[in-house]
Parts: C-alpha cells; sequence; structure tokens
C-alpha cells in the first residue's frame, strides 16, 4: 500500500499556529521514529508534503472543520494527494478531542500538533478502521486504534488482515505454537470471528503496555465496526465462548503455545427421541406416497 500525504498547517483571522513547517515535517516524514517509518515498519509506504501555514478568512470560533477545510482547498492544490491532514492551532474546537477523521476517506482535521501516534490513528481512520475497543470505546491500547498517547502500537490482529498486513491461518482442533506479531509480515490465527496473536514490544510498538505480552491476545471482529479485545490468557488460563475452547499451555519472549478445541454440543434424551419419531413417520410418508427409497 501505497499513499502521499498532504499535510496542511491553517491560520485563522483570529488564531494562528505557533509551531512551525520543519518541526511537523520532522514529526510526520523526515525526523527520527516518524509517522511514516511508523507505517513504513508495517508494510505501508507514506510519502507527502508539509504545506503552509496556509490563513483562511474565517474565526476559529465553532467547530465547523469541515467548512474550513473546505476554504483551505480553494486555496491549496490538494489533486496530487490520497489524503490530507489539516493541522489547527492547537485548542481549536475545544472538546472535540485530538483529532476527527473519515473512516475510509481523505480528510482528517488535527486539533493538537505534537503526538504521532494520534495522526497514525486518525490515518488509520482513513484506511478504513475503526476504533479498538475493550468494553469500553478506544480501550484497546495495544492497537493504534485505541487511546492516543502511549506512542506507536502496530494494529491488532482483525486491523491488520482488514489492511492485508498479516496472513491469518484458520484454526482447528490442535496445539499451535504462534510467534510473535512484532514482524512486517507477521501471522495470527483465527477461528469463527475470533483473533488469535502473540504481542511484543520493538521499535515502532514501544508504546505497548507490558500487560499484552504476558500471553495471547483474544479479539473479536465480524467484519464491521469496531474490534474488541476478549480477553489476554497466561499460562493454563482457558477461554471458552461460542462452542470455542483455547487453552494457553506456555509461552516466552517470542512465542507462546496453545491448544484450540470445539465444544461438542450434546444432544438431549428428548431431542433423539424426537428426531427418531420424526424420521420413522416421514419414511412411512414417503413410502406411502410413492416417494422413492429411503
Amino acid at each position: 500500500m501505497n499513499k502521499h500525504i498532504g499535510v496542511i498547517l491553517v491560520n485563522f483571522s483570529d488564531s494562528v499556529v505557533n509551531f512551525s513547517v520543519q518541526k511537523i515535517d520532522e514529526m510526520m516524514f523526515s525526523g527520527h521514529n516518524n509517522v511514516a517509518d511508523y507505517f513504513e515498519s508495517m508494510g505501508i509506504t507514506l510519502t507527502g508534503d508539509v504545506i503552509g501555514p496556509i490563513t483562511i478568512p474565517l474565526s476559529s470560533q465553532g467547530h465547523d472543520y469541515g467548512s474550513w477545510s473546505n476554504k483551505v482547498d480553494e486555496l491549496v492544490d490538494i489533486r496530487q494527494y490520497d489524503h490530507r491532514i489539516y493541522v489547527f492551532p492547537d485548542g481549536t474546537a475545544p472538546g472535540i478531542g485530538i483529532g476527527q477523521a473519515e473512516v475510509g476517506g481523505e480528510r482528517i482535521w488535527m486539533f493538537r500538533h505534537d503526538l504521532p501516534d494520534g495522526y497514525a490513528h486518525e490515518l488509520g481512520h482513513n484506511f478504513g478502521l475503526f476504533h479498538a475497543d475493550t468494553d469500553r470505546d478506544l480501550g484497546d491500547t495495544s492497537c493504534m486504534m485505541g487511546s492516543s498517547g502511549p506512542g506507536f502500537r502496530h494494529f491488532n490482529a482483525p486491523h491488520k488482515e482488514k489492511l492485508g498486513l498479516m496472513h491469518i491461518n484458520h484454526a482447528s482442533n490442535r496445539i499451535y505454537t504462534l510467534a510473535t506479531d512484532n514482524l512486517r509480515y507477521s501471522e495470527a490465527l483465527k477461528i469463527g470471528y475470533y483473533y488469535l496473536s502473540f504481542r511484543k514490544k520493538g521499535r515502532y510498538n514501544e508504546g505497548l503496555n507490558k500487560k499484552y505480552t504476558v500471553g495471547l491476545n483474544i479479539h473479536y471482529f465480524d467484519g464491521i465496526g469496531p474490534t474488541k479485545l476478549i480477553k489476554i490468557l497466561k499460562d493454563g488460563e482457558r477461554f471458552e465462548k461460542d462452542r470455542v475452547i483455547i487453552t494457553q499451555l506456555s509461552h516466552s519472549d517470542g512465542y507462546v503455545q496453545i491448544q484450540v478445541g470445539e465444544k461438542k454440543v450434546k444432544i438431549k434424551w428428548w431431542s433423539r427421541i424426537f428426531r427418531k419419531f420424526w424420521k420413522q413417520k416421514n419414511g412411512k410418508n414417503r413410502k406411502h406416497n410413492g416417494r422413492g427409497k429411503i
């Protein structure tokens, strides 16, 4: 995947940015541990330009960032860019958060300039990703699509699959050894809508909290909306839901060993009698009506 990004600094008639084009360029493209290098570590190539500041004849009051960016587009040749990031003075649109983005779209609006993982999070939205949740919105901070602030973290397994960055093997009833996902092209397992992966800190994964590295990470994702981190297993622990049984046998710094199984559904005695009665009755009708052999 190759994306060309336009990052546009924006001044208003009553408010101006207090950071330079050079600072944003270093954070996005040219400096140490920049956003482009983060995406490259997962197989996505970002190129781009930092432009501005562009002054628009509008007030910074309110939350009409769509109109603000429309006015910027009248002043800048945007045709060469796959995605556009509009960086406003810090504190613009109070209460709206660090940034906003179109999911699967082209535009991003940043209201705080100095969080690299915030830019990466919003680019994830442009690339088609929703949030990474637990029981609460943005709660899966093992993923860049969780809350911004901890630093760079690779996308979780279902998000990597959605972007074509991870090969997912479908699990069956057996023992598996999963290596860490801290690789450019890495593997995970999938059984039904459950994704199984093993996480480890590393370069461009420095923001990963240690709690995610103790064992198997189990995510649920049905292909629509946010992903959900269900559980992190420890050695000897077992996860059982929707007839899926997953047991963590052991782990080390580089791998986790698990056993995957499927719970058998027990047929009640009365169900077996009913099925036998139905087959006998249906069989007699078929013979009587001349519908062929049973």
